[in-house]
This record gives structure tokens, C-alpha cells and sequence, in this order.
């Protein structure tokens, strides 16, 4: 595959910026620093295009904190310029990444996401019995700096384009040479990255009979328990000795037993939410509907924010277990008869 050069006009041409401003923007327009950045836009913009032609971020920080949604996590917030600059810098490189991903990786791609991933899950589930579920531990914090470099060189190339793709990964290091900050743009793209030729290897694989990956959760099907087990033990020394990870306690079970998977559970011919995605669904209502009784917002508001949680379920059938939900809470008048069509 031919590798495409990046320059830097590509990136830092003024009407580029102004661009990845507004997609950076994007449900943040309330923020403070979004709108102290656009009430002076064009020095803002200049002075991330001048850091860019320096092959740097404007600020090359992270505002650190933590979450439990719905296992504790550690976020890095970029400041707002940054931001700007990763939309910038990504935007190019969006397209020559993406092609080099094999058509059965579901993760921050266009016309792929979390429901096309578990429709050929599920298609799987119905072809074959047996199914390995494997995750990687803490793949982020171990991702290799030069191992990453050297995947990118093999889809990129520009000698502006590195040094600054050098400088963004400097920026962040849970050890040094190693970590990804969860939370960034950049983040997003190099993880789903760095394991395309983990993608590659357990296709070509004898024994895998179908692959589904959604960042690092990968998931292959076999004809039998035997061919499984080697399976993952194969996949398991190749990518601690190539891209230097390792893997939680793997998953190795029968497909009609189910399959959890981006928080739906998949049966052959059933997909339900997991119990985790519905304790979710429940302490979010709980917020919303005390919101509503301390008349911070209106029902219509409310409605809204219900409808938006009840699209966290999908694909998975929910509406009976919904109804029973929805009757037993305090504020279920209108909300019943219009949870009772959302799906």
C-alpha cells in the first residue's frame, strides 16, 4: 500500500484551522474556554498555526482527572488550543489510516461504530460455536512510542509531519516511551492503529474463523474449544513479543451462551443490554429525575435526556424491561407512553 505524504499546509492553511475549530467546538459552546478562544478567533488560530509549523501543540499539557463510567478511569483533557491542533492534524490523516483498517475493525471509523459491530457479531454467533473474547490490559498506559512510529511511517510520510507526530506523543508519557492519554482525538486514532497488524495476523490465522474488533476488545470464532485455546495462546506470545502488550484472563465459550460485547449481550438470535449498560441507564434516570424535582429542568428537558439514555440500550431489546422500569419511578406520567415507542 503506498504510503501518502502530509505537508504542512495541509494541516496549518488558515481555512484548515478555522475547520477543526468548529469540529473541536462541538457540543462544548457553553464552555468558557471555547468561547474565550472564538471571541478572539483569528489570534487564537494564529498562534496554533505558528506552534504547528513549529512541529508542536500550542500548550502541550493535559488537565488529568478521574472518572467511574463504568470502571474507573484516568482522563486527560487537552486545553481547548490543543484540541484545535488535533483536529488539525488529524483531519489529513484520517482517510490513509482508515484504509489500512480491515473491514472487520468497528472503532472510530465512518459508517462503522458500536451497532454495526454487534449486527457481525451476532452474525458470527450464528456461524460458528465457539467464540475467544480478549482484552488488553491497560492498553493505553503500555502503548509503545517507537512501535507506534514505525506503524505510522508504514501509511505516512513527511519529515514536518513526524517531528510533529514525535512532539504529540512526548506530551504524554505514563512511563517513558509509553501511554496514550484517554480523552484525546489523537488518542483515539494511534490506539485503533497499533493493533491493525494484530488485526492482520489473527485473520490470516488457520484456525479464526471470523474477527470483530472495537479498539481493544477483539473477538475471534473457532470450530472447537482445542482450536480456540491455541488460538489465543498464539495471538497472546505474538503480541507480547511484536507490540508489547498482554491480555486480561481471556473469554473462551460457547456462542449459544452469549457474548458481551460494547455493553450488549449477543445471542445468536437475541441481543440484550449487559446488566452493567442497565445499572448505567438507571443511575443516570435517577440524576435526571432529581434534576426535574429540584426544578433545574423542565419536563421537556427531561423527556429529552430520557430519549438520549434510552439510545444508549440499542441495539438491544429493551422496551418490555424499560416499561417495568419506567412504572415503577416517581416521575412516569408522560414518560411511559413515550418510552413505550421509542423502540
Amino acid at each position: 500500500m503506498k504510503r501518502v505524504r502530509i505537508e504542512s499546509d495541509q494541516v496549518t492553511a488558515f481555512p484548515e484551522l478555522v475547520e477543526a475549530a468548529h469540529r473541536a467546538a462541538r457540543g462544548k459552546r457553553d464552555r468558557l474556554d471555547v468561547q474565550a478562544f472564538f471571541d478572539q478567533l483569528e489570534r487564537s488560530l494564529s498562534h496554533v498555526q505558528q506552534a504547528l509549523l513549529d512541529a508542536r501543540l500550542p500548550n502541550g499539557s493535559y488537565r488529568r482527572f478521574s472518572i467511574r463510567d463504568p470502571k474507573p478511569r484516568i482522563i486527560h483533557a487537552a486545553p481547548f488550543a490543543d484540541r484545535v491542533a488535533h483536529h488539525a492534524l488529524m483531519y489529513p490523516m484520517d482517510a490513509p489510516l482508515d484504509q489500512w483498517q480491515p473491514a472487520t475493525s468497528f472503532a472510530c471509523r465512518r459508517g462503522k461504530g458500536v451497532h454495526a459491530a454487534i449486527v457481525h457479531a451476532q452474525r458470527q454467533c450464528r456461524r460458528y460455536p465457539w467464540f475467544v473474547k480478549m482484552d488488553v490490559s491497560g492498553y493505553f498506559e503500555h502503548i509503545d512510542h517507537s512501535v507506534l512510529i514505525q506503524l505510522l511511517h508504514r501509511r505516512l510520510k513527511g519529515p514536518w509531519l513526524f517531528r510533529l507526530l514525535e512532539a504529540v506523543l512526548a506530551s504524554h508519557c505514563s512511563v517513558p516511551g509509553r501511554g496514550l492519554p484517554i480523552g484525546a482525538l489523537t488518542s483515539q486514532h494511534f490506539a485503533n492503529t497499533y493493533l491493525v497488524p494484530a488485526d492482520q495476523w489473527l485473520i490470516s490465522h488457520p484456525l479464526c474463523r471470523a474477527h470483530c474488533r472495537y479498539m481493544d476488545d477483539t473477538v475471534v470464532w473457532a470450530e472447537s474449544r482445542e482450536a480456540a485455546n491455541v488460538l489465543w495462546h498464539d495471538y497472546q506470545d505474538w503480541l507480547e513479543q511484536t507490540l508489547h502488550l498482554s491480555l486480561k484472563p481471556v473469554v473462551v465459550q460457547r456462542t449459544g451462551h452469549g457474548l458481551t460485547l460494547c455493553g450488549i449481550r449477543i445471542r445468536p438470535y437475541a441481543l440484550r443490554p449487559s446488566r452493567r449498560r442497565q445499572q448505567l441507564f438507571r443511575r443516570h434516570l435517577r440524576c435526571w429525575e432529581k434534576a426535574y424535582q429540584e426544578a433545574d429542568i423542565d419536563m421537556f428537558t427531561l423527556q429529552r435526556r430520557v430519549d438520549s439514555l434510552v439510545s444508549m440500550l440499542s441495539p438491544g431489546q429493551s422496551l418490555e424491561w424499560r416499561r417495568n422500569l419506567m412504572a415503577q419511578r416517581i416521575i412516569a406520567g408522560p414518560l411511559v407512553e413515550s418510552e413505550a415507542g421509542a423502540l
